[in-house]
């Protein structure tokens, strides 16, 4: 987490998101989400992250 992110501390919700279940993430905007679907694409060698957004917004980071 602090050497790729540099972080020092997982957001709310964070890690029940990360628990390696089928999972639905809502959250505000800066709440976190972009880490919940970044970690486990780097760290799991097998499986699939999928990511739906609404807006195209989101996807180019919140800008307005």
């Amino acid at each position: 987490l602090k050497n790729i992110f540099k972080l020092s501390s997982f957001c709310t919700n964070q890690l029940e998101a990360l628990d390696g279940k089928d999972v639905f993430v809502l959250m505000p905007t800066g709440g976190g989400k972009s880490l919940c679907y970044q970690l486990p694409t780097i760290c799991k060698t097998q499986g699939v992250t999928l990511v739906i957004t609404p807006l195209l917004a989101n996807i180019k980071g919140g800008e307005h």
